[in-house]
């Protein structure tokens, strides 16, 4: 007996609940694919399949960004020379948790200082290092041949541990996640890449550039950054005339 008007009056339950709208049209889709499963399991007739309901409109949230000034405080912290490395690459370059913890010792380029990462469907870009960077994933190479030494093993990847194991995403989440409480910061590695591409266009970068950086497929991902921007503009200019 299912019909379009019933699944209307559980929609127009929701609203009556103040359920938000994100909530609302995941049980949308939830129902679009049931009525999918049903037709395959010739449970529900064809048409009823082919419902249509409207999705609420969603806001978009802007992503949590974190000022200059704390990043350098971050980089101040007294830190392993693994943690300063992690942290200074995810900031140099602004790189995906998975990228920096797949990074080869291959795509490291310290002469050139530059670094050659896969992104989102095994897609390579070449990213440029800054010399601070450089400096630091210098210090961290001689570390690493001292560990790779003493267990007399070759892995492939750049970031190793002091056990020659690879870091993992959840060593990397942590290590971020416990940098930000000592700020009173609720961050993630994500934070430093959203920052990253914030602060490159607040001090005068192509947005095609950031895109190219951040290995964006489409340049309306990179927009957001726009945005964000602007929003920081307003909070100072409040800030500054109140």
């Amino acid at each position: 007996n299912l019909n379009r008007n019933i699944v209307n009056l559980f929609i127009k339950e929701l609203y009556s609940k103040k359920c938000k709208p994100s909530t609302i049209s995941r049980k949308i889709a939830a129902i679009k694919g049931f009525f999918v499963f049903l037709s395959f399991e010739n449970n529900l007739e064809s048409n009823k399949v082919s419902l249509m309901f409207e999705m609420p409109k969603i806001a978009k949230k802007l992503p949590t960004v974190i000022s200059e000034e704390d990043l350098n405080q971050m980089l101040k912290f007294k830190l392993s020379i693994l943690e300063k490395a992690v942290l200074e690459l995810l900031y140099a370059c602004g790189l995906r948790v998975s990228e920096v913890c797949s990074l080869r010792l291959q795509d490291v380029n310290i002469k050139a200082s530059y670094i050659k990462c896969f992104g989102k469907g095994s897609k390579e870009r070449i990213v440029p290092v800054h010399k601070k960077a450089v400096k630091t994933l210098k210090a961290f190479l001689k570390e690493r041949e001292f560990i790779t030494k003493k267990y007399n093993s070759q892995p492939q990847f750049f970031f190793i541990n002091e056990k020659s194991k690879n870091i993992s995403r959840q060593w990397v989440y942590k290590f971020v996640k416990n940098l930000g409480k000592r700020l009173d910061l609720k961050i993630s590695p994500h934070t430093i890449r959203h920052s990253f591409a914030t602060h490159l266009l607040e001090n005068g970068a192509n947005l095609r550039l950031i895109q190219e950086l951040l290995g964006h497929s489409d340049i309306t991902t990179t927009q957001i950054y726009t945005h964000l921007s602007k929003k920081q503009l307003k909070e100072v200019y409040f800030k500054i005339n109140h």
